[in-house]
């Protein structure tokens, strides 16, 4: 075979060569790695497994966030909790941001947002009622989010205030028209901490102003999880 008849060759297999280069990675294999970390924690048996794997294609089934969930699972893991606390606080998470989205929908606001929606069930896990997410979500404009009004009515809470107390405060500010700012301020004067209005998320006190406030268990067990934080 001359040179000028190979080089003609290669020029002709080339392209095919590059195309098979920049083939774009398989669906399944980006889907396969975006959820790995909706997978089971290391360790746990084939039926753990399949229930946790339930409860997320439940939760997808019902269009609530994940990451709750996730969060929920790593963290009962990283406190050596067993598999069947750790799928019962799961279930539980789903649960209440499913009944936390029925009170909003059936308040009249368009389906709530992921953030809206997982905090909504943090307040359950504290003590608010179904029919007091339902009442502050009737109360609020449609066009306000939620996400600050719950994440201070938690702190709140957590710092001791009644559940009842707490909404009361809160709402009074909304019905007021107050701003985002002015509601967290009543966050500040019982505990000293600050909400960040951009990302919604709470920053607790520095530990010299915290006292002897206590915070209300939440979690895993009834542990407390820390800081409400951005799904």
């Amino acid at each position: 075979m001359t040179r000028v008849k190979m080089f003609s060759i290669a020029l002709a297999c080339a392209p095919l060569a590059l195309c098979a280069q920049a083939a774009p990675q398989p669906q399944g294999d980006v889907a396969a790695s975006a959820d790995a970390r909706l997978s089971a924690p290391r360790g746990w048996s084939a039926e753990g497994s399949a229930k946790l794997d339930a409860v997320y294609a439940d939760t997808r089934r019902r269009n609530l966030p994940l990451d709750p969930i996730a969060r929920r699972v790593a963290e009962g893991s990283a406190k050596g909790s067993t598999e069947a606390q750790i799928l019962a606080s799961a279930d539980r998470v789903k649960v209440n941001m499913q009944v936390a989205q029925d009170a909003m929908v059936s308040a009249g606001r368009p389906r709530g947002m992921a953030d809206e929606v997982a905090r909504g069930a943090q307040l359950m896990e504290r003590g608010v009622t179904r029919v007091q997410i339902e009442t502050m979500a009737m109360r609020t404009p449609v066009d306000r989010s939620l996400v600050v009004a719950f994440d201070v009515v938690g702190r709140l809470v957590s710092h001791g205030v009644p559940v009842a107390k707490a909404i009361a405060q809160v709402q009074g500010q909304i019905d007021a028209q107050a701003s985002d700012a002015t509601i967290i301020a009543l966050d500040s004067r019982v505990g000293g901490g600050t909400t960040n209005t951009n990302s919604g998320t709470v920053t607790p006190p520095p530990a010299s102003l915290q006292g002897s406030t206590k915070s209300v268990p939440v979690g895993i067990g009834g542990v407390v999880t820390g800081i409400v934080k951005r799904p």
